[in-house]
């Protein structure tokens, strides 16, 4: 479930819904990617992450 207040912030500075959501989903998916020690897995793991949320329509 997204964060009623964070969606709230989004479309009170004229994002539509949908597109809030979408943002909101892509931070929390690449959320736990921030912590990884290395960064060439950080990067691949990054793509991999955004192939799979623009089809799945997310990204």
């Amino acid at each position: 479930r997204l964060d009623a207040n964070a969606l709230f912030y989004l479309r009170s500075r004229g994002l539509p819904e949908a597109l809030a959501q979408q943002l909101l989903t892509a931070a929390f998916c690449r959320e736990p990617l921030a912590f990884l020690a290395d960064p060439e897995v950080m990067t691949a793991l990054t793509g991999r992450l955004d192939t799979a949320l623009a089809s799945a329509g997310v990204a």
